[in-house]
This record gives structure tokens, sequence and C-alpha cells, in this order.
């Protein structure tokens, strides 16, 4: 076979966005009008955007420090 990459036309590929497990949309607009109503800044240091990223990738760190100190069985 003498085909090279250049050689082989790539058809595109259409993807279609995954269904969210979980109502992002909701979420985040209840998170808008919580913050609203508080007087919280969306966005800057001390806004949602930075506290809420900062949680999740909290959660999300924590979570992966579980599951490599879970040991293994078998």
């Amino acid at each position: 076979m003498t085909d090279t990459i250049d050689d082989v036309a790539a058809e595109p590929v259409e993807q279609v966005p995954a269904e969210p497990s979980i109502d992002e949309q909701s979420v985040a607009e209840q998170l808008v009008a919580q913050a609203r109503a508080k007087g919280i800044e969306l966005v800057g240091p001390d806004g949602l955007l930075t506290s809420l990223t900062k949680r999740v990738l909290e959660a999300a760190q924590r979570d992966r420090v579980g599951v490599l100190a879970v040991p293994s069985t078998g």
C-alpha cells in the first residue's frame, strides 16, 4: 500500500453534542439568579465564575485522590 495521508481525503465528521447528564442550563440560571440576588459579581477575582471554577476543580481533585486511595481487590 502506497497511499499517504495526503492521498486519502478525510471526510468531515459531524459531531453531535452529547446530552449532559445534568441540567446544566438550569443550574447555571439558578446560580446567576442567586449571585445577582446577593450582589455577587459574575466575573472577576471575587466573582461567581472564579469561585465556582475553584470549587469544581477542588472537588474533582478530591474525587481523583479518593479513587487512587482505594485499594484494589483481586
